[in-house]
């Protein structure tokens, strides 16, 4: 806080460099810094406070020893003090040699302790600070104390009437009571240094401190919440108007971490509007990691090489070291490095209608379950959440063929006959937009045309794959060599150099929380796999993800919200249209759906073509909207996931409703009783009660996968969750403080490769494996991709360390 009314320099012709102890102590006036805390750590492993003592008294000079140490037996500890040495000066305890008889001092400054002690100094006798004289007046031309007090010099920097002062000399009429500047003529002064932007509105008595999480700038007592989501001061500016005539007042820290907050149980506030503070409350949002501010003007000077935007460094430990899964970044012992690069930005275009500019390298800030991930060049600019037409729609799609040209892998540009418009604008990978009404303007490459949003942590989403199929659950329209979705619902472009990671369906690894119990890998053989929209949503089942909150941003400039609305309730059919659009007139923005295409898959609004007369739907998924509509299937109808079915329960063996559920299948990898779990089946006794794994036997699981290692001491019941400020590990309920002061859980990386057959061998040509979601893998996909492939069991249940042991000897 001290920081607030004041502009970084150098101490020289100011109030700093006329009183430097009285500048120095300026920081310690208020709440907690006013009495004893601890402000640093000595070099031989002490304690070191700050200059007030347990009363609110400054240190006098019969605490401490020589080396600033302070004995409080059986305990020594270092202090700040008004004298030299200031800080820990030695190793101590020492003796007090300024109580010695005869006293002596360390002769190295003009502001030794010898100045402190009492009796201060009287008039005339030498002084170099006003604190060695009784007076409390220091003439600084001929360095004797002096009752005179100083005359004010304007030309300092001094402070108007009603500004913020610590002593009078503070203030241009000499006059600092109750710290606000008082009487006098107040002349300007001649050369006043810049001042900050003063906050348009104070701060609130109950904001958060530096260091403490956030979600929005007015959650904060410097009104600067930054794109870690922790409160900071802001980046000085440029130097800038007048400033404000009262400053705020400094907030009192408070003595204990404030409670997580109260999700809230109604509606969150009205909706969104095209306004600037509406921008930069979206861009706030987003995991900004580039130090620029979110708001500039119109002649912002743009960085336009992503690259040279600040990045966060994401680390993922035990990273695999076998050619089939090279790391993604670079390599720091078994750990993959990498750069991740975020920037959103909001300024207002010629005619003053507000624009959000996206740069992204789309590298996720967790680690990914598959490889040949590659940094992108996502740069777009468009008009932040344009108004639309009361009462209309962007298009009405219609229910009849429709043609479109598309591009096709050695065919090139083709006509392309789809049963209706929904299916032709929402199913193929490439979507239409409306370029010059968004004044769109594309910076970045190919693939930063194809990306419908973009989530808050910077990485894009796409909605089907280039068989313009939902790759979650395909209908199986073409042979597609997909590389498979991980368990954060990612995956990079198997058919494509850029190595675009993206992700295709509602992430829950946004939430930090989500993959506190768990390794990222390929979402296959898992409950990931057997449930995928329950896994999905279990990322957003807890405190402000498990209501409508903003998780990403559209290609057309909307804010993207999570699958749960302003009531904790999940979106239903009829809340969307086409487009996964939700029309809040005079708003309109998008939502994450559990049906296809789960995020914006369009520019909208559009017409309610499930509700039509007769209805019909986008026509490239097992998963669509239709499989939600009331009433829900009943036992022995056609299903693809637990969610279509009156009775939560899908046969995954012949795919039809059924009302009992599945067996327990322990050599999942099923948790044992006391551990976390999301649905039934996370456990080996088939009992998921209250998050938690209950009852049964708990046979120990056939083939568990591996674990992380539990940390050696538990974190405390007090600890912070992901996301909040931290200073050290153990602030962390995670035991993990990032390097930019965030707690974070420490990505699990990859499990460990399995062993290579030793063996002779043969490949069988007939191997193969299908999926779930009915994609068929041989002992190519395996070649591809070892890492994780070769404990496979085929549809033969012959694993493919002896089908495919050949190519699995790597």
């Amino acid at each position: 806080n001290f920081l607030n009314d004041k502009t970084m320099g150098e101490c020289l012709n100011s109030d700093c460099e006329n009183d430097v102890v009285e500048w120095a102590l300026g920081g310690y006036q208020d709440g907690e810094w006013a009495v004893k805390k601890i402000i640093g750590l000595s070099k031989d492993g002490r304690p070191m406070y700050g200059p007030y003592d347990d009363n609110g008294e400054l240190w006098r000079t019969d605490n401490v020893d020589a080396c600033n140490g302070v004995k409080e037996d059986p305990s020594y500890y270092y202090v700040a003090t008004q004298w030299y040495p200031y800080v820990p000066g030695c190793q101590g305890p020492t003796n007090m040699i300024h109580e010695d008889a005869p006293p002596f001092y360390a002769t190295c400054s003009l502001n030794g302790i010898e100045q402190f002690q009492t009796p201060l100094k009287g008039l005339g006798e030498d002084c170099a600070a006003n604190q060695h004289c009784a007076s409390q007046i220091c003439d600084l031309d001929d360095k004797t104390c002096s009752g005179d007090p100083p005359a004010p010099t304007p030309n300092s920097g001094c402070s108007q009437q009603g500004s913020g002062c610590m002593i009078d000399s503070n203030c241009c009429s000499n006059d600092c009571e109750n710290a606000v500047c008082r009487g006098g003529t107040n002349p300007p002064p001649t050369n006043p240094p810049p001042s900050p932007t003063p906050p348009t509105n104070p701060p609130p008595t109950n904001c958060k401190a530096n260091a403490l999480g956030c979600n929005a700038p007015a959650d904060c007592c410097s009104t600067y919440c930054n794109g870690h989501d922790v409160c900071r001061n802001a980046p000085d500016e440029p130097p800038s108007p007048t400033p404000p005539t009262n400053p705020p007042p400094s907030p009192t820290p408070p003595t204990n971490p404030p409670p997580s907050p109260t999700p809230p149980t109604g509606p969150v506030g009205p909706p969104l509007t095209d306004s600037m503070a509406d921008c930069v409350h979206v861009a706030d949002q987003f995991r900004n990691t580039c130090t620029s501010p979110r708001e500039v003007g119109s002649d912002y000077n743009f960085n336009t090489n992503i690259g040279g935007i600040t990045p966060e460094i994401i680390t993922c430990p035990n990273w695999p070291t076998d050619s089939g899964f090279p790391c993604i970044g670079w390599m720091e012992g078994t750990s993959c490095v990498w750069h991740r690069r975020t920037c959103i930005t909001c300024y207002p275009d010629t005619d003053g209608r507000t624009m959000i500019r996206v740069q992204t390298n789309s590298m996720p800030d967790h680690c990914p379950g598959n490889s040949l991930v590659k940094p992108q060049e996502f740069d777009y600019e468009v008009l932040f959440n344009s108004p639309i037409v009361v009462d209309g729609n962007h298009v009405d799609f219609l229910n009849q063929p429709t043609v479109r040209p598309k591009f096709v892998p050695g065919g090139g540009m083709q006509d392309v006959t789809y049963d209706n418009a929904a299916t032709a604008e929402v199913c193929p990978l490439a979507h239409t937009y409306d370029l010059d009404g968004l004044r769109v303007v594309e910076h970045g490459n190919v693939e930063s045309r194809r990306a419908l949003a973009f989530a808050i942590n910077g990485v894009a989403f796409q909605n089907s794959n280039q068989e313009d199929d939902d790759p979650v659950f395909p209908q199986g329209l073409g042979a597609v060599l997909e590389q498979p979705l991980d368990i954060c619902m990612g995956h990079n472009q198997r058919n494509s150099d850029s190595g675009m990671y993206h992700y295709h369906m509602i992430p829950p690894c946004l939430n930090p929380n989500f993959l506190n119990d768990k390794t990222v890998e390929e979402c296959l053989n898992s409950d990931c796999e057997n449930d995928v929209v329950e896994w999905a949503l279990g990322g957003y089942q807890d405190g402000e993800w498990a209501v409508k909150k903003i998780i990403g941003l559209s290609k057309d400039g909307r804010p993207m919200y999570g699958p749960y609305d302003d009531n904790g309730e999940l979106w239903r059919t009829d809340n969307v249209d086409a487009c996964n659009g939700v029309k809040e007139d005079p708003s309109y923005y998008y939502v994450a759906t559990q049906w296809y295409p789960y995020v914006p898959g369009c520019q909208g609004p559009t017409n309610m073509i499930h509700e039509d007369a007769p209805p019909f739907y986008a026509t490239c998924s097992l998963n669509g909207i239709e499989q939600f509509q009331t009433p829900l299937k009943g036992l022995g109808e056609d299903c693809a996931a637990n969610q279509h079915c009156a009775s939560q329960i899908c046969d995954l063996d012949d795919k039809t409703c059924s009302g009992d559920p599945p067996a327990p299948t322990p050599n999942s990898g099923c948790s044992q009783q006391g551990s976390g779990c999301m649905i039934d089946s996370n456990c080996c006794s088939n009992d998921c009660e209250n998050a938690v794994c209950r009852g049964g036997t708990n046979p120990p699981p056939t083939n568990p996968p591996p674990s992380p290692t539990p940390p050696t001491n538990p974190p405390p019941t007090n600890c912070k969750a992901n996301a909040l400020g931290c200073n050290a590990p153990a602030d962390c309920c995670s035991a993990y403080c990032n390097d930019n002061d965030v707690c974070r859980q420490a990505p699990d990386g990859p499990p460990p490769s399995p062993s290579p057959p030793t063996g002779p061998c043969v490949d069988i040509t007939t191997w193969k494996y299908t999926t779930f979601m009915g994609n068929v893998r041989d002992c190519a996909w395996v070649a591809t991709w070892p890492y994780m492939r070769c404990s496979k069991m085929g549809d033969n249940d012959v694993p493919a360390t002896i089908g495919c042991c050949n190519t699995c000897d790597y």
